[in-house]
């Protein structure tokens, strides 16, 4: 993670900030146009360097108005996404549904357990059998 401190304390942004908490200036990006840049993006890159195309900035402290390069990481926006609190990175983390049985089986886009998968079956079976003929 990143050092704790008081040499390694968040570095907040005063100014202006985007509607999700990031720090917001104008400025002059990398093609020359005038735009609103995220102050965090040109703190890292004018105290440590450029950041990769491709990647984005991952604030370690979860701080979003910091500043401190030492608390940033460039990383995919898939490992910055998961490494967060939203839905998504939540359900990615989970290791059991929600009735606690152990996720066991995987298909291409979700997970789900043998048991729970058993037991909806039989229920659409017994279902089944209500309305016509019993299935065998």
């Amino acid at each position: 993670m990143y050092a704790r401190g008081a040499a390694h304390e968040c570095w907040i942004w005063n100014g202006g900030r985007s509607h999700k908490g990031y720090g917001m200036i104008n400025g002059v990006s990398r093609r020359g146009d005038r735009q609103a840049l995220y102050a965090h993006r040109v703190v890292y890159e004018a105290l440590v360097g450029p950041i990769p195309d491709g990647l984005t900035i991952d604030h370690l402290c979860r701080n979003r108005a910091c500043m401190n390069p030492a608390h940033m990481e460039p990383v995919t926006s898939r490992e910055n996404t998961l490494r967060g609190f939203g839905p998504g990175a939540i359900c990615a983390r989970a290791t059991h549904c929600l009735r606690g049985h152990p996720y066991d089986r995987k298909g291409k886009r979700n997970r789900w357990c043998s048991i729970c998968d058993s037991l909806r079956k039989k229920a659409e079976r017994e279902k089944a059998k209500v309305g016509g003929q019993p299935s065998q």
